[in-house]
């Protein structure tokens, strides 16, 4: 989908480290490198432009996971509201998949991203202990904490950090949903 891979992220992901930059494989690469080195990764739309900045899509979060199959820290940031993020809902897809990511942070207008990483039949997060999301965007994408496609990347998060400021007592169906959490803030 992407021309140049390699130029779409320098634009959209700023990486703690630089070097890894040249070890992303280009869409048409054949390279099946298994380690790509990076283990922490910030992706965000810093583009102020309405003509180029575009919404992420499937495809970009699914070539950041193949890129970089040992990441363990993702932050994702994008507060620009799309009228279309372009998606095609009833396309089938297959499940990204991100093994080693245990820290997630995720601040979006749009209830749509935050979906690609909480269903689980988008988005298979194993090992994710540690989220940060917003509260609102969390009941809504949950339904108030009883969708069910939701609980079991939720069910290993043992910390979970609000961007928004919460109420403090929570129901049942939020312990059912978080059930190892021990540290709210």
């Amino acid at each position: 989908m992407f021309k140049n891979l390699k130029e779409k992220l320098a634009t959209q992901v700023t990486k703690t480290n630089q070097p890894f930059l040249s070890s992303i494989p280009s869409p048409d690469s054949t390279s099946k490198s298994k380690d790509s080195g990076t283990r922490t990764s910030s992706i965000t739309s810093r583009d102020d432009n309405h003509e180029t900045n575009r919404p992420f899509t499937y495809e970009f979060f699914l070539h950041i996971a193949r890129a970089f199959p040992f990441i363990t820290e993702l932050t994702v940031l994008n507060n620009r509201v799309y009228n279309n993020t372009g998606e095609n809902t009833n396309q089938i897809k297959s499940i990204i998949e991100f093994h080693h990511l245990t820290f997630l942070t995720i601040h979006f207008q749009q209830d749509i991203y935050i979906e690609q990483f909480l269903v689980d039949t988008n988005t298979y997060l194993p090992n994710l202990i540690n989220l940060t999301i917003s509260y609102d965007n969390l009941i809504t994408v949950t339904n108030n904490f009883t969708r069910h496609s939701t609980r079991h990347n939720c069910s290993k998060v043992a910390i979970l950090k609000f961007t928004t400021c919460p109420i403090t007592v929570h129901s049942k169906e939020f312990y059912l949903h978080f059930r190892c959490l021990e540290l709210i803030c």
